[in-house]
């Protein structure tokens, strides 16, 4: 039994509390294994909020970021072509100017 996409729990949810036997919110919520959050927001809007996307930083690569993207920015307007993957020159080339 394959499983059914956020829609369509919604789907159920919003049949089995708006439907002839009206469901409570916690039986729904243990009937289809979701929070009962997740009920209120299936009882207030047909469609499921969007994924939150993370927010996330570099903190070791901060202080490297601006010479990383003048490197990449050279690479791409050079036109020539690159002598090996992209991540490789980076990593060598940022080796080499750290290097005493």
């Amino acid at each position: 039994m394959r499983k059914l996409t956020r829609v369509e729990v919604f789907e159920q949810i919003r049949r089995a509390h708006f439907g002839p036997e009206k469901t409570p919110i916690r039986e729904l919520s243990r009937t289809f294994n979701v929070h009962r959050r997740t009920v209120r927001q299936a009882l207030a809007s047909p469609v499921p909020p969007d994924r939150k996307e993370a927010v996330r930083n570099a903190p070791a690569l901060g202080p490297f970021m601006s010479t990383i993207d003048e490197w990449l920015a050279s690479d791409a307007t050079a036109g020539t072509p690159l002598n090996g993957p992209m991540p490789m020159r980076v990593v060598v080339g940022f080796a080499a100017s750290t290097t005493p």
